[in-house]
């Protein structure tokens, strides 16, 4: 593959990994648990797009996928950009799209793996099951979304954005008209 493709969206130094994993990682922990109750604050049918409306896992995949989302792509502008090289303006948020598509994936496939293995395989469960899941799959995620934006190439980059929005419409759509599926049904 062409260089240009290979170098020219390398955002991170090595000595931001640990920290990026960390601050982000506590900042979408914060975001998914104020979504989890904005919902019954503020029930405007609407919102059911983007936060939880009941108890069920399908729904609470929702706190995965928005706010991690949102802390790949919001902070970008304001602090990443000086690492990208000069005439490149707008790379930082393609390779944001990137580590956001491989965070969000990884830290849903996480949360559902160990929580069906810990709910039907040992009867273990509890809040402090479901926010230990969460915050392990959000800091793989972030570590997995870390290391695929230094080898990101463009194509992936629109791949990546294009998934996110099928992902999104998918959680729109089956809020709306869930399957009748266990997932899909409140505890």
């Amino acid at each position: 593959m062409d260089k240009i493709y290979t170098e020219s969206c390398t955002v991170f130094g090595e000595r931001y990994n640990f920290k990026f994993v960390i601050l982000s990682s506590i900042g979408a922990f914060a975001l998914a648990s104020l979504f989890h109750f904005l919902y019954d604050w503020i029930q405007v049918p609407l919102l059911g797009i983007f936060f939880p409306v009941n108890e069920s896992v399908w729904e609470h995949l929702k706190l995965c996928f928005y706010p991690i989302v949102l802390v790949w792509i919001l902070p970008w502008g304001e602090f990443f950009p000086r690492w990208h090289k000069k005439g490149e303006k707008g790379c930082w948020l393609l390779v944001a799209f990137s580590g956001a598509a491989v965070s969000v994936t990884v830290a849903g496939i996480t949360v559902l793996t160990w929580y069906y293995t810990l709910f039907s395989g040992f009867s273990i469960n509890g809040l402090w099951v479901d926010l230990l899941l969460l915050w392990i799959g959000i800091v793989l995620g972030q570590s997995l979304g870390l290391y695929v934006t230094w080898r990101s190439f463009k194509i992936y980059q629109w791949i990546a954005i294009f998934y996110l929005l099928i992902i999104a419409v998918i959680f729109g759509v089956l809020t709306f008209y869930p399957l009748r599926l266990p997932v899909f049904l409140s505890p």
